[in-house]
């Protein structure tokens, strides 16, 4: 927006007497309200370094449920246009954390008095605290919080005569998990010291990357517990055909590898890093689940190009899919739902059971069969709550999403913030 000096608004009025005579009478002519709206946005050299989500301009063409998704922005009209609220998680006392302005003229142009207003709240603070309007285009803006936030905070941005022109949502930052990250080597023994070689510069870089580039958005502190000096080794030597798929460790194969750990290494908190001293044949960077909820372990391999591989990864592991349309996996299917429903009523069946006089075999069998369908609810309302956490699907590598493919990884989204903070509350945190 480039600045304008204020318009002169004149209109003539000219009256003839009947006699020939004339006059013009010259008054102002009243100059159009301007009508605009301010956004926050990102920088252009963002890194992740907190979290930051709004609505993108192209969500309406890549995303899945764009109808649905409207209301995670806190939707709302400003001058009869629609408005979305964007969302900033931060720590107290954060230093550097930088926006810009972007607002869209709807009505009128904007002169030297028109200016727009960005409010102190609940500790929150701006730096201007104000801006005229004509020079707010790309106009760096400094957030300070001066002290934790027990609940969000909105704040909204106001114009000269104290109408709303936009809004920021600020997250709740009074509570810091931390997440113990143990790194495991997985090796035949000819090969730990140049598996050590290739991990090493990711590993040296790793828990910085992890706490302020990633995990930090969601207010997660990883923390690793040991280094590649110290890590335990778990040995690849006496693995046959069987353990593997190709060049690629096979379910069984895998299934060893965490049997080894659990009964000699198990750490007791946090997400076990095995670092596979295999090249993935698909060129996978590496592996790990979001069944059981409680799942604590990522496998990564040597071909894991990229730091933000560990970010993706570890993701899964903490309840997060991919950002992208897939299969229909977690989806709460009606057909779903009457199996889960069907399952408890057998259940409660086999229960009254044991209240009747049964053999010793008739018990064993009814226990087994409490068993089975304990497990089987279990499994399905597992599912249920992993898609009904990662509600929303994009069109794949077509956003900056650590939990896309084949992109420049650097956010997650709010409702990922949530979720991760809750797994790691629920499962993982000291």
């Amino acid at each position: 927006m480039t600045k304008e000096k204020e318009r002169t608004y004149k209109g003539i009025a000219s009256f003839d007497s009947g006699k020939g005579n004339t006059m013009e009478i010259t008054f102002p002519k009243v100059r159009p309200a301007l009508k605009f709206t301010a956004n926050l946005r990102r920088l252009d050299n963002y890194k992740g370094e907190f979290g930051f989500d709004w609505m993108r301009d192209d969500y309406q063409t890549i995303c899945k449920d764009y109808e649905k998704l409207k209301k995670e922005y806190t939707p709302t009209k400003i001058h009869d246009k629609d408005y979305f609220v964007t969302w900033l998680s931060m720590f107290p006392l954060q230093e550097n954390v930088k926006l810009k302005l972007e607002v869209e003229i709807l009505e009128g142009e904007a002169i030297d008095v028109d200016i727009i207003k960005l409010p102190s709240k609940d500790g929150i603070r701006f730096e201007p605290e104000q801006i005229k309007v004509n020079e707010a285009e790309s106009k760096q803006i400094k957030i300070i919080c001066n002290s934790p936030l027990s609940s969000d905070v909105m704040i909204d941005l106001l114009d000269k005569n104290d109408e709303k022109v936009g809004a920021i949502n600020v997250v709740k930052n009074d509570e810091v998990l931390s997440l113990p990250i143990n790194i495991v080597l997985v090796s035949e023994s000819r090969h730990i010291e140049k598996l050590k070689e290739l991990f090493g510069n990711r590993i040296n870089s790793l828990e910085e990357f992890l706490q302020k580039r990633s995990f930090n958005q969601a207010f997660i502190k990883p923390v690793l517990t040991n280094n590649l000096n110290n890590a335990p080794i778990i040995s690849l030597d006496d693995f046959d055909e069987d353990d593997y798929s190709g060049t690629n460790l096979s379910k069984k194969g895998k299934d060893r590898i965490i049997k080894r750990f659990e009964d000699n290494i198990n750490f007791e908190k946090g997400i076990s890093v095995f670092l596979i001293a295999k090249n993935h044949e698909r060129n996978q960077a590496g592996d790990s689940r979001v069944i059981p909820l409680d799942w604590s372990y990522v496998f990564m391999y040597v071909n894991a190009g990229n730091i933000s591989d560990f970010t993706h990864e570890i993701g899964h592991a903490l309840g997060l899919t991919h950002s992208f349309i897939e299969d229909k996996k977690y989806d709460r299917t009606e057909s779903k739902v009457n199996k889960v429903k069907s399952y408890k009523e057998q259940l409660k069946k086999q229960e009254e059971y044991l209240n009747k006089k049964l053999s010793e075999e008739g018990r064993k069998t009814v226990n087994n069969n409490i068993r089975i369908l304990t497990t089987n609810i279990k499994i399905l309302e597992d599912n249920f709550s992993i898609g009904d956490n990662n509600p929303y699907k994009f069109t794949q590598s077509k956003t900056d999403n650590f939990m896309d493919y084949y992109n420049d990884a650097k956010s997650f989204y709010k409702w990922q913030w949530n979720v991760m903070f809750k797994e790691v509350k629920k499962y993982y945190s000291n």
